[in-house]
């Protein structure tokens, strides 16, 4: 009986090599700024960073509002930038280009130009960074002058002795200071110019 080769089974195909996908992600911009508040700890060590740079830099300022004012400014500077960025994002520069062009100095770009578009967002960190600082407590009581008390220490104060019908007036008080402050930033849409 003839036989006819057999032909051997097919190979089986090696598996073709899987390209490897490397996600590209976009470099974080130069100035990109730290989150707003990151940690709790991020208002006493900035409190105690401005106390020692008092200390040992202007030993004559210790004591005063203006060491408190330093860490208010320190502390919510990246907060109140963070919500000015998309203000100052939507102006191109062909925008005060064409100002310069047709006439307008610096200063007069800048007045009808530029702040009119970043208006909104200018009121909208004023805001904020004030409704925080109303409630600032660790900064305050770290770099407060003698004597000094705001409505956070008082409410701090008397409710950390149990004499919570002391306490409740500076607690009313600010709800009601930033009331006005809230009832702004809700009443329209701030995106819009």
């Amino acid at each position: 009986v003839p036989t006819e080769p057999v032909e051997p089974p097919p190979a089986k195909p090696e598996p073709k090599p899987v390209p490897v996908v490397q996600a590209v992600t976009p470099a974080p911009p130069a100035l990109a700024l730290p989150p707003a508040d990151p940690a709790p700890a991020v208002g006493p060590v900035a409190a105690l960073a401005v106390l020692v740079l008092f200390l040992k830099v202007l030993p004559f300022f210790y004591g005063t509002v203006f060491v408190l004012i330093v860490a208010y400014v320190l502390h919510y500077l990246p907060a109140g930038l963070q919500s000015l960025e998309p203000s100052i994002q939507q102006i191109t520069p062909n925008l005060e280009e064409v100002a310069r062009t047709l006439g307008l100095t610096v200063r007069e770009t800048w007045r009808r130009v530029t702040l009119p578009l970043i208006r909104n967002g200018v009121i909208v960190a004023w805001v904020l960074i004030f409704l925080q600082t109303m409630k600032e407590l660790p900064a305050t009581l770290l770099l407060r002058p003698v004597g000094f008390d705001t409505l956070a220490i008082r409410v701090w104060l008397e409710a950390s002795e149990e004499y919570y019908q002391l306490a409740a007036p500076s607690a009313l008080l600010i709800v009601l200071v930033g009331l006005p402050a809230l009832a702004l930033l809700l009443s329209r849409d701030w995106r819009a110019a």
